[in-house]
């Protein structure tokens, strides 16, 4: 009897606590979104990422067009001298 009953209590605390955890999500969840629409973090946002853009290969990201390419024409899975580029399987 005992068994079942500390069963029960556990099966009980399991569903209050995931309750509570999701309660707690949600009420982060909120706090975040509304902190990220902040102008001043979006000001941030915006200085961060112009100084990486600065510090990048054929930088300035002047005319970005955040396709990741670095400023080159070659496609992303060339490599400059037009071989193929990326992961390859070891033969």
């Amino acid at each position: 009897m005992s068994i079942i009953k500390n069963a029960l209590l556990v099966g009980a605390g399991y569903v209050l606590g995931a309750q509570a955890g999701r309660e707690r999500y949600e009420q982060i969840k909120k706090q975040a979104t509304k902190l990220v629409q902040r102008p001043e973090v979006k000001r941030a946002g915006r200085r961060a990422q112009d100084a990486v853009a600065q510090k990048l290969p054929g930088g300035g990201g002047h005319g970005d067009t955040g396709t990741g390419t670095g400023g080159t024409t070659s496609s992303p899975s060339t490599a400059p001298d037009g071989r193929p580029s990326g992961p390859t399987t070891p033969r």
